[in-house]
């Protein structure tokens, strides 16, 4: 009996891609290069850049892909949102809610936080809530792409952990 390595990769592979890209990412329709879905990945507690004790901001990487792309493409058109809610919202939960904060990004912005990876095309945001920090000890993230047409593709919901100022 002979083993392939080959086809014991693929279904592994496979699982691996589903895996990578099942969190924090929700899909819309699409076509040719439109964007259809987006994927966050954050790390999973929130940074303290200022060096006072607490965490004051967070990090996330954003893709945005379409159908035909295997690949993250840019956003050549449109904006998009990072929002920030407290606490900890359900997937899908964030439709309606109103943000705690929301960070706002055209073009020309995204241009300047362009990436690129193995993943393709990206975007990285280091986001300090300033005057509004949040309330509770988890942030819900929902990264948003809306169209120059006005619709709108989300992110599913990601929650990033807010530790207390010095650790408890």
């Amino acid at each position: 009996m002979s083993c392939k390595p080959a086809a014991l990769l693929a279904p592994a592979a496979a699982w691996i891609a589903i895996l990578l890209f099942a969190t924090g990412c929700a899909t819309g329709s699409g076509g040719a290069g439109v964007i259809d879905s987006l994927h966050v990945f954050t790390v999973p507690v929130a940074l303290d850049l200022d060096g006072t004790p607490g965490p004051d901001a967070f990090g996330l990487t954003l893709y945005a892909s379409a159908g035909d792309a295997a690949r993250g493409i840019p956003a050549t058109t449109g904006r998009i949102e990072i929002q920030m809610h407290d606490g900890a919202l359900p997937a899908g939960g964030s439709v309606g809610v109103e943000p705690l904060r929301v960070w706002t990004f055209n073009t020309a912005d995204l241009k300047k936080l362009g990436v690129r990876t193995s993943l393709g095309a990206g975007y990285r945001f280091t986001l300090r809530w300033n005057e509004t920090p949040p309330r509770q000890g988890r942030i819900t993230v929902v990264a948003r792409y809306v169209s120059v047409r006005g619709t709108a593709i989300q992110s599913v919901p990601t929650i990033i952990a807010v530790p207390a100022a010095g650790g408890g």
